[in-house]
């Protein structure tokens, strides 16, 4: 049975608070780097639908969203990852991904 941190709140959190309010806290910040991830592809998919219809972009404008997206997915899969919730791949599926922003995650971002 693979046990992790955000397993354990209940057998934790009932003899020791202050492990039960870590744990809260890693629950509440894994649900803000999840709507900040969604809230990226988001963007990704009205800047694609926008451009389909004819308005017009430049590629350095959809770059800009890819990154982001991919800092959001990055800092995302890192916390997951402390949190014992391994298995990036499975993440990648769950929030439907494009391809270009799986390639930019860990990537660093000239200044």
């Amino acid at each position: 049975m693979v046990r992790n941190s955000l397993t354990r709140v209940d057998s934790i959190g009932r003899n020791d608070p202050l492990a039960y309010e870590a744990n809260e806290e890693r629950a509440r910040t894994l649900g803000n780097l999840d709507r900040r991830l969604r809230a990226a592809l988001e963007a990704i998919r009205r800047f694609d639908e926008r451009s389909s219809s004819g308005v017009a972009y430049t590629e350095d404008e959809r770059k800009s969203l890819i990154d982001a997206a991919a800092l959001a997915m990055w800092e995302l899969c890192v916390f997951r990852d402390s949190c014992g919730l391994t298995h990036t791949d499975r993440a990648v599926r769950e929030y439907c991904v494009p391809i270009q922003v799986v390639a930019r995650v860990g990537a660093v971002r000239p200044q």
